[in-house]
């Protein structure tokens, strides 16, 4: 149903609850691509809901970053690392009987 884009109109924010324009020119935007409803948030509160919604989409493509424990070198892979309170006198007699 498009739009009467003969006057303005005032709509209230659905998320800061301020009264804000839809103008003549937004309503004929808005005719121009096809949208049957009228914008539910003003401007600024649209902007940042994209922006939020942005951030959410980064932070889920960017894998984490790994932490540096277990590489052996600055290659990666290798042994490890070993920890300083192993018992070497295990290993070192490992199979001398």
């Amino acid at each position: 149903m498009p739009f009467d884009a003969t006057k303005d109109q005032t709509i209230t924010c659905q998320d800061c609850k301020q009264p804000f324009i839809f103008s003549v020119g937004e309503q004929t935007f808005f005719n121009t691509k096809g949208f049957d409803t009228p914008p539910k948030r003003c401007k600024p509160c649209r902007d940042a809901k994209k922006a939020e919604k942005e951030m959410a989409q980064q932070s889920q493509a960017q894998p984490q970053p790994q932490e540096d424990e277990g590489k052996g070198n600055r290659r990666g892979g290798g042994r490890g690392r070993r920890d300083d309170n192993q018992d070497y006198s295990k290993i070192w007699n490992r199979g001398r009987r």
